[in-house]
């Protein structure tokens, strides 16, 4: 059997106009023959793809171009001609095409970011102290939150981590530490646009030392966002001396 006998056979099953012998020979034939039915299964799956409102658009290219495809003779007798399938997967198969070479030729902008963004970022240490974060007695009763956070963070449970600082951070004078590590938690977690609303607020109202660790850290949500003007804004606010500073300067020279 020809490709173009297949495709013949195929379209007309799919479009319910075989006589009743023909349904059943072909019906038959797919029943032993494979390859019949894997190239079935594809053009039924592109129909079913071609009906979805977000093609709308590509359904109504194709159909120009079937209307182009015409004969003269038909188009001068107005005749309408159901779109082969034929034409469908082979436009289909020419989009795919440009599609992967988009992807090939051009990767630098998605890979780069991220690359840069997971070659520079580890989560912050885990350097809380319970007794200098918990000097008042009547915070006591924290400890043990404190101890699961701390436990959660280390074993990688992010998404545990970031809810238990964040609930801590609401509770204690400490809140700008337990800050840093919900919001580095979340980027963890690949979460950018949580990190970055925890990280803002700490580059404009955290002590030093705690805005030197939120910018390096916010320069990276927006790396991890895509947002490369923004990532190098924070990055380029970084002094010398401060924490990350040379890695802040590598970053900017490949941004």
């Amino acid at each position: 059997m020809t490709d173009d006998v297949k495709y013949d056979l195929i379209e007309k099953y799919l479009a319910g106009v075989m006589s009743e012998t023909e349904r059943s020979n072909f019906e038959n034939q797919l029943s032993t023959d494979s390859s019949l039915q894997e190239e079935l299964n594809l053009h039924r799956q592109v129909a079913e793809t071609l009906k979805g409102e977000k093609v709308h658009e590509l359904r109504s290219v194709l159909k120009e171009v079937d209307k182009k495809w015409q004969s003269p003779a038909e188009k001068k007798e107005g005749k309408v001609v159901g779109f082969p399938f034929r034409k469908m997967l082979s436009i289909a198969a020419a989009l795919l095409v440009l599609v992967v070479a988009y992807f090939v030729i051009s990767p630098s902008l998605n890979n780069s970011q991220e690359n840069l963004f997971a070659s520079n970022f580890e989560p912050y240490k885990m350097v809380l102290n319970q007794r200098s974060l918990l000097p008042n007695p009547e915070t006591e009763w924290m400890r043990p939150a404190v101890n699961k956070a701390i436990s959660a963070y280390n074993a990688k449970d992010y998404a545990e981590a970031s809810k238990l600082f964040q609930s801590l951070s609401t509770e204690t004078p400490d809140a700008n530490a337990f800050q840093v590590y919900a919001a580095i938690s979340e980027l963890s977690l690949g979460h950018s646009d949580q990190a970055i609303v925890i990280l803002e607020k700490l580059v404009e109202d955290a002590p030093p030392l705690f805005i030197e660790q939120s910018r390096w850290y916010l320069g990276l949500a927006y790396l991890q966002k895509e947002d490369n003007v923004a990532a190098k804004s924070q990055l380029q606010q970084i002094k010398s001396g401060a924490f990350k500073y040379d890695e802040a300067q590598k970053m900017l020279k490949s941004l």
